[in-house]
């Protein structure tokens, strides 16, 4: 071992022979030197912002004009003006500026009046700093705000100057309510050294450091590691290691090192970890450096500096071993950096095209599966209906997307670019997801699908109905619009049921439906395909009653498409598709809130509550949920990845399980007689519970773990959608596969699966090594914190992927290097 000591410690003695050692660790101390004077410190809340705390500056500029005669805070207030800031405001207020309208882009009111709105703030922070502005005869019977009434029981001649500051601008918040909002308590200042930033940032100490633990891994530490570090600080590495393999061939080196009793493959491998320890020395100094700055400057002991240092060894680490080997075939020091930054730039242009494509195959997956008899159809995060289609081994549209051809256009291109499932819940028509059911009773299918502009207006959804016959494919056409905020369709005991975010149920009339279908129905023969029908929706003439709709049967009127069936009296919100789910074989309705869970039975054909059980949950009623119910049981997944399991027979709590602790809940789902329940996790694994034999949920014996974008059940069976729109059947009496649809698809499926996807694989990912950092300094699993809510969290499958590719593509270089040294002949 002595020996192999001594070649590391040769690796030094040659670095600090050449000054690099030096040249790096002075760079890294200016560095440090240059951050250190910049920290924060925290006061009070006073000053005013801009457009952050001033709400509508053209109004605050109108109140004040038109009330200062009546109101002696706003008196107050107009008397500390200059004279001209009044006459200017006053001449913007009687022309009318601010309150015409103006092109949309341009400031509100013209550029006079937002001169006028700027001079204003700049003018009321200045009365914010002066300590005569409070008049205890202004607020004669106002209430002021409970800090506001603190500072003035201690009296405000013997505040100090912060203090006084802060009371006025709670002052100037109580006098324009609605205009100037109060801040916090408490704002940091950005200085450096003795200089001060000229906004301060108003947030306390605490919350500051929560959003830069929250934000530093994934964007600002992200952004740094990548492009500052690994970009300036591996080239400069990669530089100066780059002659340590080399080096060895120098006349008499060689012959000398390999005298020492120690093999080739010992040598090649020291002299590689020798270059590593030299910049781990580097690295060790720079984010010690940096973790001491940022919790004596800035108050954050974030521990992701810490974890920085050994992956950043081995991100070197992995680009060296490429050095190493060129290096050692070559002999040379150019040609090794050279070659370096090549593969570099190479697994850096594999990286960036990987992203928009796989974010397209994102945008393109399956979140809903429905087995008809023979086939499948499956839904997407547009609400596509799509069907297979044996004969072109692919999925084919089952209806009509009705976005247009440049909506539909635009929406490519964006889906490219956004992650569609992230969006912001201000797009209910996109979130919203309503998945088709299957009614087999009458034999159809009901859908819906994405209707921009008008589900985003109105809440109101298309209703698509398909006729399932023998032989063809079904014809949908649209028979109306679903009831308002529509969140998810049911086959019950009382036909197909709707239901709505406000928790209320409302039966299809399938009188109507059958009248709607029978104005379209097609002439095609058995067997013959059909294409989707969009059909122009018939608008009533104003000042006429719209005609109902008549029986196909009897010939007479029939009412409504849908009949409201109840609850009467208190009923939960549902929020999501995932809150309610109804029981066929209890005829039930359950649905979770907050906490609260309610089940409503069937009588007389309405739904009324029956029992409600308040859950004892041992974190926020806030948590994410995902419901099923099906047989006796119901099965409550959270956000923290625990499972909860109710006997739905006495509403009791049953069983708890966790399976999963560092990922959130997809999705939820149990076979038709209770007995298999599936939970899909935000990671792409899906776990099974067998009730029947109440052990531990067991990851489900399926192929594509890990990439399972939905499952659904059909009757005992299990079908399974993986790898974004590959179907997979499986028998769960003797777990055997039964069939498989796995799309040829296009072009860019080709791109993405057999060229993009492998490679990606392969090639080390440094770039994604943030991701490593934010789960191992992620504030613990959540067994030990239950609440923490991991779907209100960005989203990592395997977050080790890039450490344990790259150490695999490190240890392949490294064997490569050492097979070479050992039989080649020098």
């Amino acid at each position: 071992m002595r020996p192999y000591l001594a070649i590391i410690k040769d690796s030094f003695r040659a670095a600090m022979a050449s000054r690099v050692l030096y040249v790096l660790l002075i760079m890294i101390t200016l560095l440090l030197l240059v951050l250190a004077p910049l920290h924060i410190e925290e006061s009070l809340d006073w000053r005013l912002n801009p457009n952050v705390n001033v709400r509508r500056p053209d109004a605050l500029v109108r109140q004040i004009v038109q009330e200062n005669e009546t109101k002696p805070p706003v008196a107050r207030v107009w008397s500390m003006l200059s004279q001209s800031l009044k006459t200017r405001m006053t001449e913007v207020v009687e022309s009318g500026q601010d309150e015409k309208e103006t092109p949309l882009g341009s400031p509100p009111g013209g550029l006079e009046s937002v001169f006028v709105q700027a001079e204003l703030i700049e003018a009321l922070n200045e009365i914010i700093s002066d300590p005569e502005f409070y008049h205890a005869d202004d607020w004669q019977g106002r209430v002021l705000p409970a800090e506001a009434e603190e500072f003035v029981n201690t009296g405000v001649r013997n505040l100090t100057e912060v203090r006084a500051k802060r009371l006025n601008r709670l002052l100037l918040a109580q006098a324009f309510p609605g205009l100037i909002d109060s801040g916090n308590s408490s704002a940091l200042t950005l200085k450096y050294a003795v200089w001060d930033f000229p906004i301060p940032i108003s947030m306390t100490h605490q919350q500051f450091a929560q959003m830069l633990t929250k934000f530093i891994p994934w964007m600002s530490w992200a952004w740094y590691f990548e492009k500052m570090v690994l970009s300036i600080g591996l080239l400069i590495a990669i530089i100066v290691t780059a002659n340590m393999i080399p080096d060895m061939f120098e006349p008499g080196s060689l012959n000398l090192l390999l005298s020492k009793p120690i093999s080739r493959w010992g040598l090649f491998t020291s002299k590689f970890f020798g270059g590593c320890v030299f910049i781990g020395l580097c690295a060790f100094y720079l984010f010690f450096g940096l973790w001491l700055w940022m919790g004596l400057a800035m108050g954050v002991w974030d521990r992701a500096m810490l974890f920085s240092i050994p992956l950043y060894i081995i991100v070197f680490a992995i680009y060296f071993s490429v050095s190493a080997v060129v290096g050692l075939m070559w002999r040379s020091p150019i040609v090794s950096v050279i070659l370096t930054l090549i593969f570099w730039v190479f697994c850096f242009s594999i990286g960036t095209a990987f992203v928009p494509f796989d974010r397209k195959m994102t945008n393109s997956e399956f979140n809903s599966l429905l087995p008809v008899n023979d086939t499948v159809y499956a839904s997407d995060v547009i609400h596509r209906l799509k069907v297979w289609d044996e004969g072109e081994n692919g999925w084919a549209p089952a209806t009509d997307s009705k976005m247009g051809e440049e909506l539909e256009i635009q929406f490519e291109a964006n889906s490219y670019m956004i992650t569609i499932k992230e969006l912001p819940d201000a797009m209910p028509g996109v979130l919203n997801f309503l998945p088709p059911v299957f009614d087999s009773t009458n034999s159809q299918i009901y859908s819906s699908n994405y209707d921009l502009g008008k589900s985003l207006s109105s809440g109101k959804k298309p209703l698509l109905v398909g006729k399932v016959i023998d032989g063809a494919d079904p014809e949908f056409v649209e028979v109306g619009k679903l009831p308002n905020d529509a969140v998810r369709l049911f086959e019950t005991a009382n036909g197909t049921v709707v239901a709505s975010s406000d928790g209320a149920f409302h039966r299809l009339n399938q009188a109507a439906v059958e009248a709607s279908l029978l104005k379209f129905q097609s002439p095609k023969g058995k067997g013959a395909k059909s294409k989707p029908t969009k059909p122009k929706p018939t608008k009533p003439k104003p000042d006429k009653q719209t005609p109902k709709k008549s029986d196909p049967q009897t010939g007479e009127s029939v009412g409504e498409l849908f009949e409201r069936i109840g609850p009467a009296g208190d009923r939960l919100a549902i929020r999501s598709a995932q809150h309610v789910d109804y029981c066929k074989t209890r005829d039930e309705f359950a649905i979770y809130r907050r906490g609260k869970l309610q089940i409503f039975k069937s009588q007389d054909q309405q739904y009324i509550q029956h029992a409600t059980l308040d859950l004892a949950l041992g974190f926020g009623v806030g948590m994410t949920c995902r419901l099923a119910y099906q047989g006796q049981t119901i099965v409550l997944a959270f956000g923290n990845g625990k499972v909860i399991t109710i006997d739905a027979q006495s509403v009791t709590e049953k069983n708890e399980y966790q399976p999963e602790n560092r990922t959130g809940i997809e999705s939820v789902c149990g076979s038709a007689s209770g007995r298999y329940f599936g939970v899909l996790y935000r990671n792409g694994n899906l776990w099974m519970l067998d009730t029947s034999s109440e052990e531990e949920m067991q990851l489900a014996d399926v192929v594509g773990q890990g990439e399972v974008c939905t499952f659904t059940f059909a009757e005992e069976d299990l079908w399974v959608c993986d790898n974004t729109d590959r179907a997979t059947h499986y028998d769960l009496t003797n777990n055997e596969m039964v069939v498989r649809h796995s799309p040829t698809g296009g072009r860019v499926e080709w791109i993405y699966r057999y060229l993009l996807r492998p490679f990606y694989k392969i090639c080390p990912k440094p770039g994604e090594f943030y991701k490593v950092v934010s789960h191992l300094s992620s504030s613990g699993d959540s067994q030990t914190n239950q609440s923490l809510d991991r779907n209100k969290t960005a989203e990592t499958k395997d977050p080790w992927v890039p450490l344990w590719s790259g150490l695999l593509f490190m240890f392949a270089m490294l064997s490569l290097g050492c097979l070479i040294f050992q039989y080649r002949d020098y």
